[in-house]
């Protein structure tokens, strides 16, 4: 799951870089408990939250979710859509045959 390979990958690289919890709140502009909970996988970042952590420690998205960006992308729309109506789902999938059809 998406959230605890971040949050270990987060733990990972925060430690071989020398901060601790309270040292990247600060830089994230968050509290030492957010931290904790991303590293526990209790919560699930958002992209932009992960290219800030990458940015403030100087390392690349695909060292938080371990996955290509294609496979990134589709992690977090299945997150986006987990809570979703029916009718919003199907609206979606919609979409998406729009848009594979234009790559053909």
């Amino acid at each position: 799951m998406l959230s605890t390979e971040f949050g270990n990958n987060l733990k990972k690289i925060r430690k071989n870089r020398g901060y601790n919890q309270q040292e990247v709140a600060e830089k994230m502009e968050m509290t030492q408990a957010s931290i904790s909970q991303f590293e526990k996988g209790n919560r699930v970042p958002t992209p932009s939250l992960i290219r800030k952590f990458a940015n403030i420690l100087d390392a690349n998205v695909e060292e938080f979710v371990g996955s290509s960006d294609a496979e990134f992308e589709r992690q977090m729309l299945m997150r986006n859509v987990e809570d979703l109506s029916a009718d919003s789902i199907k609206k979606i999938n919609e979409f998406v045959e729009l848009i594979k059809s234009g790559n053909k």
